[in-house]
């Protein structure tokens, strides 16, 4: 479970008052689990992780687990050791099974609508873990808990044998990291060539971590995603606060019909307000129709470093238009407008996990509504990746991000033969495809730095795309 992304740390002042000799803790819990590990009936449970991290075997018979304050023997522990540094999960499912040797479930869920509190409490009354009032708010699929100190193996060192083998398809799937999979037919090799997970740019390619069109609900926070509006007529400085000022409890807001939408006087069906927000159409509303609404449709990150989100705008009434605003924790990263045009775009943002990504859109320079209905769609990837469509533009300008625009004249080639000059890869260009290795000395590991997702559905390729180096930096062909 230690591989699991956690989002916060508990301050170390949590543990320190806790014996050396049998220091059981909650080190990590997840309260929306729809990607994670799945519980002994196979489904997936919100869960809790404990860990021994004293020296001595501890019989947690009697120890409490509960998520209210004032019942901390909720639910109990059966006759369970804990080993020094074993970890033991949990699940909170309200399924309530107490079978000493079997899946623990307990007789509660965590709800974080809104977070509430958890604690892990000794047979003799004191606390060993708790989190009060109340956990920090939760993002799906993403783990809370303690952090870790961490230390580095390398399984494969430098001038290790291998063997290498440059695939022409997609045809070796996953088969090829199989321990008992044949590499008769590949070549040896040494070390270190293998696995980078960057570009030439030296940032990381994932692939596809978010999809606005396939991950739209009617569930606030589902594929973490959130959808609300901004009164920006009622704001005194005008300026958008994504903390105070992205609202998605309104009385009259909510999901009906298959979409978003702000109503008034209790019906969500009543207009004006034209609030709007569905799976592909958008909808704001303007000074023309009472106050000026921006609707807010909020990604929240589960991933660190470089994003490249694409978007496409696409109006036709006869209008004003619309406006796109790109905002990433407070700081606007674009603005795009359409107005009886489309207007395809794309954008490269830093990010943490966690950060908000707001993707609000406007009534136009003049704030008038009418016949602003807009299709919006929008896809982030991890990583800077080219996308031809998305990347095009009229500016006209030589490498406009990252590509270039020409022709090559054949009947005036006297050698027949297209010899394009070779340069470095723009930075907005994919990298080559990967140079799968498996080790000899390490014939049950995985790949070295594998990519966690593949980036298929860009390259048009079967297998993950990454760049191989030599250990001194230099490219292999």
């Amino acid at each position: 479970m230690k591989h699991l992304l956690a989002i916060g740390f508990l301050s170390l002042a949590l543990a320190a008052g806790l014996r050396a000799a049998d220091d059981v803790v909650i080190s990590e819990f997840m309260t929306r689990n729809n990607t994670s590990i799945t519980d002994n009936d196979g489904s997936r449970e919100d869960w809790v992780e404990i860990y021994n991290a004293g020296t001595n075997t501890v019989n947690l018979d009697g120890w409490g687990l509960s998520d209210r304050a004032n019942n901390p023997y909720k639910w109990t522990f059966p006759a369970t050791n804990i080993a020094p540094g074993q970890f033991i999960v949990v699940f909170a499912s309200n399924k309530d099974r107490r079978v000493p040797g079997t899946t623990l479930h307990t007789n509660f869920r965590l709800d974080d609508n809104p977070p509430e509190y958890l604690g892990l409490i000794r047979p003799n009354g004191s606390i060993a873990t708790e989190f009060a009032p109340a956990f920090p708010l939760q993002v799906a699929n993403v783990s809370y808990g303690l952090g870790f100190s961490v230390t580095n193996f390398n399984l494969i060192v430098a001038g290790s044998p291998a063997k290498a083998l440059v695939p022409t398809d997609g045809s070796l799937g996953t088969n090829w990291i199989d321990p008992i999979f044949s590499d008769a037919g590949w070549s040896n090799i040494t070390l270190g060539v293998g696995f980078d997970r960057t570009t030439t740019t030296g940032l990381p390619v994932e692939g596809l971590v978010a999809d606005s069109v396939a991950e739209f609900s009617g569930v606030q926070g589902q594929a973490n995603w959130f959808y609300g509006f901004y009164n920006r007529t009622a704001d005194a400085d005008g300026f958008y606060n994504p903390e105070t000022e992205f609202n998605t409890t309104d009385a009259n807001w909510g999901f009906t019909g298959g979409n978003w939408v702000l109503g008034a006087g209790g019906d969500l069906n009543a207009n004006p307000p034209w609030d709007t927000i569905g799976s592909t159409g958008w909808h704001p509303n303007g000074i023309n129709n009472g106050a000026e609404h921006w609707v807010v449709r909020r990604w929240v990150s589960t991933v660190a470093g470089q994003i490249h989100v694409v978007g496409s705008l696409i109006h036709s009434a006869v209008s004003d238009g619309t406006r796109m605003h790109v905002i990433v924790d407070g700081l606007e990263q674009g603005l795009f407008a359409v107005a009886r045009s489309t207007n395809e775009w794309a954008l490269n943002a830093t990010v943490r996990a966690g950060s908000k990504v707001d993707f609000a859109l406007d009534a136009g320079p003049v704030a008038q509504d009418g016949a602003d209905g807009t299709t919006v769609t929008l896809k982030i990837y991890q990583g800077i990746i080219a996308d031809s469509a998305a990347d095009w533009t009229t500016a006209g300008l030589p490498n406009a991000r990252g590509w270039s625009y020409g022709y090559y004249n054949k009947t005036a080639d006297s050698g027949n033969t297209a010899k394009p000059v070779q340069k470095s890869m723009p930075s907005a260009s994919p990298p080559p495809h990967v140079v799968p290795i498996k080790s000899q000395s390490q014939p049950t590991k995985t790949r070295p730095g594998e990519p966690s997702s593949p980036v298929s559905s860009l390259a048009g390729e079967k297998y993950p795309q990454t760049k191989e180096r030599l250990l001194s930096g230099s490219e292999v062909a």
